[in-house]
C-alpha cells in the first residue's frame, strides 16, 4: 500500500513540475506493472480475490490526481 502511495504522488508530483498530459500515461502504467508484478510473484506475496477492481480503483484515482497536478502545473502563475 505504501508503495502505491508514493507511485501516485511521485506522479503528481512529476506532473506538477513537466505539466504536461503524457506524466498520466506514465501514472496509469505505474500501477499496472505494480499490480503485474504483484500478481505475477515478482514482488510481495501477490494479490488476492477481487484485485483486478483494486487495480482499476488505483488507476483512477493515480489518473485523476495527476491530471489534476498537470492542470495545476499549467495554470499556476509563475
Amino acid at each position: 500500500m505504501i508503495t502505491l502511495i508514493v507511485s501516485i504522488a511521485t506522479c503528481a508530483a512529476l506532473g506538477y513540475v513537466v505539466a504536461r498530459p503524457w506524466v498520466v500515461a506514465v501514472a496509469v502504467g505505474a500501477i499496472i506493472a505494480f499490480y503485474v508484478g504483484l500478481d505475477s510473484g515478482w514482488w510481495g506475496n501477490g494479490t488476492g480475490d477481487g484485485w483486478q477492481l483494486a487495480m482499476l480503483i488505483v488507476m483512477a484515482v493515480a489518473a485523476a490526481v495527476t491530471v489534476a497536478a498537470v492542470v495545476l502545473g499549467r495554470t499556476w502563475p509563475d
